[in-house]
């Protein structure tokens, strides 16, 4: 798994350095890119990330969690 997401960190550092912030730890973010999530049709970000490097659906969900919006 770790390898994956190192892989995030380099293909899409900006929704890494997100994230990272976002979250505070590497562990945390790891964890959440691994964790599938019903508003990516229980796809995990870093699936979505591996579809789409843009990462535009991720961003989204950075978003709306930087702004306390989880539903």
């Amino acid at each position: 798994m770790y390898d994956r997401v190192v892989d995030v960190s380099i293909t899409n550092p900006t929704i890494w350095t997100r994230a990272l912030e976002l979250f505070g730890d590497e562990q945390k973010v790891i964890r959440w890119l691994a964790t599938p999530l019903s508003e990516l049709n229980n796809r995990t970000p870093e699936e979505v990330l591996r579809e789409a490097p843009g990462g535009d659906e991720v961003a989204v969900i950075l978003d709306r969690m930087e702004y306390g919006v989880f539903s």
